[in-house]
């Protein structure tokens, strides 16, 4: 009934979802992984995924931008 007489409902709940999936799945596991690398230098140690600096913060930057294309676009609904 919402979609009825609001029809932009669903597509702004998919856009509010998807920032929230992006902060959710690319941001915080790139921030938490930066923190554990070189800001806790003692929780470092062990199995560490090829990349380093520049893989993470391409992964965050990547991570800003999609959130930020998806606030712009929220505004202008």
């Amino acid at each position: 009934i919402i979609v009825l007489f609001y029809p932009g409902a669903f597509i702004k709940a998919l856009n509010y979802a998807g920032i929230c999936c992006v902060i959710l799945l690319m941001l915080y596991p790139a921030l938490m992984a930066w923190r554990g690398r070189y800001h806790k230098q003692d929780l470092a140690k062990g199995y560490r995924v090829i990349g380093g600096k520049p893989l993470l913060l391409i992964l965050i930057l990547i991570a800003l931008f999609l959130i930020g294309q998806g606030i712009f676009e929220s505004v202008h609904l």
